[in-house]
Order: structure tokens, then sequence, then C-alpha cells
């Protein structure tokens, strides 16, 4: 550990958890970081080039609307639907706690995009323009990954999706409609059958495309221990290979005489 020491740290008003950061990848190639508190706040962190040519960190607290005083942030993740230009989606997943210990709780999916013609990077105006989907389960992880169809060996369509796990023990797939300007859950196993049985709630989940989009590798892991790898054949749609494993969690105890 000798090779690494400390470029730069903030500090933010309360925790966060595993799955409140995310990176920003712009067209020009440059990256920035959102962090997010369970308390609301959300920082972009970034590098800055000083006219001395050094490296500058800076963090700042950015604003995004329709996240109540009362709410916890459970999630986030962000995209960019370009490669030329900035057409960035960040989603963030809320928890709205109240007052009444006998009210359910309310969840959402708040999902902010808005597209910039120049290459300057606005984040303030992409966190005022949010677009709310109401939940019936309790978020966890929360990621992205491209949904693509196939038709005579050739891919027919080709966009990002939102993946959104919950205590459903189910895996949700959120998909925009350009035509009513909003976003709409799909039916996840007529388009992921990766996900059609988990165990207990899934707490994290990986996916990359391989051989032009054709076959697309899936794992994920469960709140019990339950670990599945899969692969499938995008192009009809099929598992075409399936490992799953359980991870014992052995607890020891240590006793003193």
């Amino acid at each position: 550990m000798e090779q690494f020491r400390d470029a730069h740290f903030f500090y933010t008003p309360s925790q966060g958890n595993i799955y409140t950061i995310a990176e920003l990848k712009l067209a020009s190639g440059c990256k920035k970081l959102l962090v997010a508190s369970l308390k609301r706040e959300i920082f972009c962190f970034e590098y800055q080039e000083s006219p001395s040519g050094t490296l500058m960190p800076t963090a700042r607290d950015i604003s995004f609307t329709y996240i109540p005083n009362a709410a916890e942030i459970i999630s986030l993740d962000a995209f960019n639907k370009s490669t030329t230009s900035n057409e960035f989606v960040i989603g963030i997943t809320i928890i709205k706690n109240s007052n009444d210990a006998d009210s359910t709780l309310e969840t959402y999916l708040n999902i902010y995009s808005e597209w910039e013609e120049s290459e300057d990077f606005n984040i303030e105006n992409i966190a005022q323009n949010c677009l709310t989907v109401e939940l019936n389960f309790i978020p966890y992880k929360l990621c992205h990954t491209h949904l693509v169809t196939w038709k005579n060996d050739q891919i027919e369509s080709k966009e990002m999706v939102f993946i959104l796990s919950g205590n459903d023990n189910q895996v949700h797939i959120f998909k925009e409609s350009s035509s009513e300007h909003n976003y709409r859950e799909l039916e996840g196993n007529n388009f992921f059958p990766e996900f059609s049985k988990t165990p207990s709630p899934v707490v994290w989940i990986d996916i990359v495309y391989l051989n032009n989009f054709a076959r697309r590798v899936t794992s994920f892991v469960c709140e019990c221990g339950y670990v599945k790898l899969l692969v499938v054949d995008v192009k009809c749609n099929k598992l075409i290979y399936n490992f799953s494993t359980r991870l014992a969690i052995i607890y020891l105890e240590f006793r003193f005489i």
C-alpha cells in the first residue's frame, strides 16, 4: 500500500452507502463523480486545471429538485445517452419518511435529464428537470445497461434502460417512453430472462455485452448469499449458460479462558 497516497477528501453531512456513488463520463472524455449522502445532499466532485497547469480538486453541493426534506437517498446512477454530446440521465431512488408509525413508506425513482447543446456541462440544469416514478417496493441497487433487440441477424434497436432491484425479490426494468415523455416499467422476464427467479433481494448486479451485443453476461448476488452467473443469447433472448452457488456465512465464536 506504500504506492498509494491520498489525493483529496471532502466531508459529507451524513453517511452514504455502496449505492450512492456514480461516475459521469462527459463526451469530451472528462469524468466527474456524484456522491450522495443519505440526508439529501449530493456532491459533484471533479478536478479542474489551474492557470499554472496543476489539477485542483473541487466538490460542490448540487440541489436536485423533488427530494423532500424528510427523504433519504438510497441509490443513484447516471449515464450519457450520446457519445458526441452530453445527454445525461441521472436516476436517484429515495424513501420518504413519515412521522406516522402506521403509515407505509413512500418510495420513488427520480429521473433527471437534459440535453446540452454546447460542450459545457451544466449539472445544475439537469438537477432541475425531473420525472418521478412511484415505486411499490423498497429500492436497492440502481444501475443501467443496453436493451438490445435483434431482427434477421441485425440489431433492430439499442437503448439504455435503468435496472433496479428491490426488497420484493424482483429486478425491475425502466425504459424511457419518448412519445409519453416519461419512464415506464417493462415486464422484465420478456427482456432479461436471467432475472426471472431470485430467492431474496438482489444487492448487486453486473452486466457485460459481448460479440457485438449478441451475448450478454449477467451476474448478481442476493442478500441470502446466493450468487448467479448467466449468459444470454440476445438474438433469441434465451439462456445458454447458468451457474449458481450459495456462499455460506460462517460465524466464529471466540472464548477467552
